[in-house]
């Protein structure tokens, strides 16, 4: 009896070696995939992903990790498929834990459910009674939603109507499209964070949600067997239009930030709806000349919500307006505690020091404006102008060329569509007033001309660049 045992305990032992052995070679190959990847041979990253899944076919990563080259190298079904053998395994492997042990779960799992829709949350219900483990990961939330999203030739089609109709937002969503894949390849790019959390609340992760809902084989969810459930030639459902909701002041500062502010009432709460309302109503009461108002309005509204950023931002810009630059200041400084990475505080607060005649912390507020978006057209042309002001005309012309760049750039990416950015007409005449200030009145009436281009009616333009062709011609 005791042979037997030992020469059981001796084939376990072998097993368990081997077994480990195979865990340190798939480690490896996992490595030398993300390595393979980074280096863009694609081909071999690949290979090596497989490799670990012949050797461990329940292995969450790798499936992971051969999910996001598919995506690189523009392989839709294979990525949709590893993607959904991760889901799967994501939740599988959960099952029968304790997830009152995994911390902030059931923080996560609120914030992602106040997004989604009530249609939406119905269908978690009824779907399966480990339907709500999907919550778990929202990197693959995330991660899933850019692959339904990014390569949809339709895909605005999918975004709600008041988001579709913004130009100024489909162009920032081109733009933070192709920054993901270039992060995803490995290469070092400056994210915008704050633009990923809105992105990824707003648009990608309630995608994936439903997707997942639709196509993860529910009935077989405590099977690891994911290579056989989702075969090759599996098949999945169209995936359905984006469906959340706005429900905190989070979510709606979100959405404002992405550049819109009307609305379906449908996706709003009452209380969500009646706070837009009257945002907008203040918006309105500045552009048309009532500051006064607008102030009271935002007031009324930071009484009730002392933590809507939008609404403290814009009533410090009505403030600097109205006179106010140090109110102003005390409510971005509180604005800022709550958001941190949000460049229009920083934006503002530069203007609000300008009113206090302080330029160097003026300069100091744009750059921070900067660093949250490397990429911020009104900071660069602010710095260009604060520049000239103290007469720095070289660190002037390079901020408005900067600007400038971005600009016709962000243009080139829309040009289906026919946009000109909205600030073009300030920027052309901030460089024109530079290299008048230089006295350089070629490049003057070079960037006047454009602006007439743009602005044919406006006598002060047209001023302007005879003054510029005069001085030419005299000098």
């Amino acid at each position: 009896m005791l042979n037997i045992f030992k020469k059981r305990h001796k084939q376990t032992s072998l097993r368990d070696k081997q077994s480990k052995k195979d865990d340190n070679l798939v480690g490896k190959l996992l490595d030398h995939g993300v390595q393979r990847k980074r280096d863009g041979d694609y081909a071999k990253a690949k290979a090596c992903y497989y490799q670990a899944i012949h050797l461990d076919p329940s292995r969450y990563a790798a499936f992971y990790s051969l999910a996001k080259v598919c995506y690189l190298t523009k392989e839709h079904h294979e990525s949709v498929l590893n993607y959904l053998r991760t889901a799967h395994l994501s939740v599988c492997i959960n099952i029968g834990n304790d997830l009152a042990q995994i911390p902030d779960f059931e923080a996560m799992k609120t914030d992602l459910l106040n997004q989604v829709s009530s249609d939406v949350l119905r269908q978690v219900k009824k779907t399966h009674h480990y339907a709500h483990f999907i919550f778990l990961d929202t990197n693959l939330l995330y991660h899933l939603g850019h692959l339904l999203f990014d390569f949809m030739p339709d895909k605005f089609s999918l975004l709600p109507d008041e988001v579709k109709h913004d130009s100024s937002t489909l162009m920032r969503i081109d733009e933070y499209i192709d920054l993901y894949r270039q992060g995803l390849s490995g290469r070092k790019v400056q994210r915008d964070y704050k633009s990923v959390e809105i992105m990824s609340q707003a648009i990608y992760q309630p995608i994936s949600v439903s997707f997942l809902l639709d196509n993860l084989e529910w009935e077989k969810i405590e099977d690891s067997n994911v290579m056989q459930i989702y075969s090759d030639n599996y098949e999945f459902k169209k995936h359905r239009k984006a469906s959340y909701k706005i429900a905190t002041i989070a979510q709606l500062d979100n959405m404002i930030n992405m550049g819109t502010t009307m609305f379906d009432p449908n996706i709003m709460s009452p209380e969500m709806l009646s706070l837009n309302n009257q945002y907008n109503l203040a918006r309105e009461s500045t552009a048309q000349g009532n500051p006064e108002k607008a102030i009271q309005i935002y007031r009324d509204l930071i009484a009730s919500y002392p933590n809507f950023v939008a609404g403290r931002v814009n009533l410090a810009s009505d403030l600097i307006m109205s006179g106010n630059p140090r109110e102003a200041l005390k409510h971005l400084d509180y604005a800022h505690g709550i958001a941190p990475d949000d460049p229009d505080i920083h934006l503002a607060a530069g203007v609000a020091y300008d009113a206090l005649g302080n330029k160097q912390g003026e300069i100091e507020q744009y750059y921070q404006a900067l660093t949250d978006r490397p990429n911020y057209i009104r900071a660069m042309n602010n710095l260009g102008i604060a520049y000239r002001e103290i007469g720095q005309l070289d660190q002037s012309k390079h901020w408005l060329h900067r600007a400038l760049d971005e600009m016709e750039q962000q243009e080139s990416s829309m040009a289906q569509l026919g946009w000109k950015h909205p600030d073009k007409l300030n920027m052309l005449a901030s460089l024109a007033m530079t290299y008048e200030m230089e006295q350089d009145w070629d490049k003057s009436a070079y960037y006047w001309k454009q602006c007439v281009s743009l602005a044919p009616g406006n006598v002060l333009i047209q001023q302007n660049l005879q003054k510029a062709v005069n001085q030419r011609k005299t000098g």
